[in-house]
């Protein structure tokens, strides 16, 4: 088992490891100016989607302004 752990989400709302037990979570540190991170992106979708939200969970986590991230989501 991981310890437990709180996130918070773009949107603001809280993210705990409670709520994503039973599921595989991949943790993803990362930055918008990282280019390696920006390469692992296309393999972390494919992940997701190729397992399905009800079995994977990947989880981004980045220190940078929530603005800077959803640019670069954008």
């Amino acid at each position: 088992p991981s310890p437990a752990f709180t996130l918070t989400t773009l949107a603001g709302d809280p993210l705990t490891s409670a709520e994503l037990r039973g599921k595989r979570i991949a943790l993803n540190f990362w930055a918008t100016w990282c280019g390696p991170c920006q390469l692992e992106v296309p393999e972390l979708n494919r992940l997701f989607q190729e397992n399905g939200a009800a079995d994977v969970v990947v989880v981004g986590i980045s220190d940078e302004p929530p603005e800077t991230i959803r640019a670069f989501l954008a």
